[in-house]
């Protein structure tokens, strides 16, 4: 994408997030979450949400409390999980 001139914003990577937690590819949407923030994208609570399900899915309770405590370090805060 780079390579055609487009620069994904936080749209694009919240769907590349939300496709790889899809399959369960957890270590790669992570992958691209941190890519996302090297490049200065700000996370919203739509991408909190898709790692966190994707996360919950692998009952990995280390990852999901890891971001819910990134989320309150960003002043995202869940109201309630669905």
């Amino acid at each position: 994408m780079v390579q055609e001139g487009i620069n994904p914003d936080l749209l694009t990577y919240s769907s590349l997030i939300s496709g790889l937690a899809n399959k369960g590819l957890m270590i790669e949407a992570m992958q691209v979450f941190e890519d996302m923030l090297k490049k200065g994208i700000t996370p919203d609570y739509a991408v909190f949400d898709i790692l966190i399900r994707g996360y919950i899915k692998q009952d990995n309770t280390i990852a999901v409390s890891s971001l819910h405590d990134e989320m309150r370090m960003r002043g995202l805060l869940i109201t309630r999980i669905r």
